[in-house]
């Protein structure tokens, strides 16, 4: 049997052939039959033509190349499924749209061969990336320019989709190429290789990415939830709240060592408002020792609704919070509580700006703070923290400045306070074995017209 794909032997080898030597005319087709059967002026099938269909055929079996093991991946034997294997198998294997990632990070460049003529809708390209994304990224494929690589929601990437050394396919979709394989798992964190900066503001919108100020998510609670996405690994996380009245904001738990740092104002706290309505403003139960908030006014107000409606309420084991720069403003219930052995350094100038109301039903929380059941507050260094009152106070529902229960330990020491007669009510109350540290400083420290109050067991000292 005649081998239909030439002579030669060798993939991907090209025979010389015979050069073409008929002359047509305008009116001349591919093939013409004789006028008669004696005649000799129909179609003469030539050397050259046979064997450049020949060669196109065998290109499209030889492009499939071998196998890593050895030999064609079409095998040359003449078979009435020769030819549709080739195209078959160069489809399957995904030759003409893989590439490997040449380019950087959120710059990825992919050459395939053949080169296409131009983006097409509907058309995929499948590429091993070079390196992780930052953000928003392009792919330029053969050079035929830079175009935008998106979620399928058309939303940019964010930071981590592109992860290097994984394969990942996009598909055009007349404007723009969507990713089409998402590799992070849902729930899988990403790992941080750097610190990274978020923004909040009132003029921004959750659907942004919140990678600038211009691009600023508007809730602070659309921020933590999105950062549970990240592993700190050891690095952290910014998030610039631009002044403005946001509502209040519930921590969540972050995996990794590492911090999450809410930075508000911190010249003028009294600029960026966290209100909580019937709810405590800043809620730290059970979420870790990440997060620290600098430059905030705090106030919780509304409706009683099953919620301490404290500036500051800090509870569950293992919580640890760092709070600087302060504004405590009108809270129905106290300013800070930390209970159930959370912790709270309690650090930088603190600024009282409205009264902890006592409103909460079946609490004695007519006080700045209270700490109880194993609940720690600790300053830096006794230089740390200073105290300016702004406006006239009165502790009720038989509070007191700082109230220490159960097992709770309390040092707040201030290094100076302004203000100090503003406040009518009990200094401090201790009880149940609990601690609050002046380190030596007296029982008048602390601001208030009546004195303060040890009972079973507690200590002041």
């Amino acid at each position: 049997m005649t081998d239909i794909v030439g002579p030669a032997n060798a993939p991907n080898t090209v025979t010389a052939r015979p050069a073409e030597t008929r002359v047509f005319g305008a009116a001349d087709t591919w093939f013409q039959d004789c006028s008669s059967g004696t005649a000799n002026d129909g179609t003469r099938v030539m050397a050259a033509w046979l064997n450049a269909v020949i060669a196109s055929l065998r290109q499209t079996i030889r492009a499939n190349g071998s196998l890593i093991a050895g030999g064609p991946v079409v095998s040359e034997d003449n078979s009435d499924a020769m030819f549709a294997n080739a195209i078959q198998y160069l489809i399957q294997r995904g030759q003409p749209n893989y590439g490997d990632d040449t380019g950087t990070a959120n710059n990825i460049v992919v050459t395939l061969n053949p080169a296409p003529k131009e983006y097409k809708k509907g058309m995929t390209v499948v590429a091993t990336i070079a390196a992780n994304n930052n953000g928003a990224s392009v792919l330029n494929v053969n050079g035929l320019g830079a175009k935008a690589v998106t979620r399928s929601d058309g939303t940019p990437l964010q930071w981590g989709d592109l992860l290097a050394g994984a394969m990942q396919a996009f598909v055009y979709d007349g404007a723009k190429f969507q990713l089409a394989w998402l590799q992070r798992v849902p729930g899988q964190p990403i790992y941080l290789q750097a610190a990274r900066d978020y923004f909040v503001s009132n003029s921004g919108s959750d659907g942004n990415d919140g990678t600038t100020l211009q691009a600023a998510w508007a809730t602070l609670q659309y921020a933590a939830s999105y950062l549970t996405r990240f592993n700190l690994n050891g690095y952290s996380i910014n998030v610039h709240v631009a002044d403005g009245t946001y509502a209040a904001v519930r921590l969540p738990n972050m995996a990794g060592s590492g911090f999450v740092r809410w930075i508000g104002n911190h010249a003028a706290p009294s600029n960026c408002t966290i209100a909580g309505n019937g709810v405590t403003a800043i809620s730290a139960q059970n979420c870790g020792g990440a997060h620290s908030f600098d430059g905030f006014r705090l106030t919780a107000t509304g409706a009683y609704t099953n919620d301490p409606m404290c500036g500051v309420n800090c509870s569950g084991n293992g919580t640890n919070l760092t709070l600087t720069n302060i504004d405590w403003n009108v809270c129905s219930g106290s300013h800070l509580g930390v209970t159930q052995a959370g912790i709270v350094t309690y650090a930088g100038n603190m600024i009282v700006s409205g009264a902890p109301q006592g409103s909460n039903a079946g609490m004695t929380i007519g006080c700045h703070v209270f700490c109880g059941d194993g609940g720690i507050i600790q300053i830096p260094s006794l230089t740390s923290v200073t105290l300016t009152i702004t406006v006239p106070i009165t502790l009720g529902n038989g509070g007191a400045w700082v109230e220490c229960f159960y097992l709770g330990f309390c040092q707040i020491v201030y290094a100076a306070i302004t203000g100090a007669g503003n406040v009518t009510g009990r200094k401090f109350f201790v009880t149940g074995n609990a601690i609050i540290s002046v380190a030596g400083a007296g029982d008048g420290h602390y601001p208030g017209t009546i004195a303060g109050t040890r009972q079973s067991g507690g200590i002041y000292e």
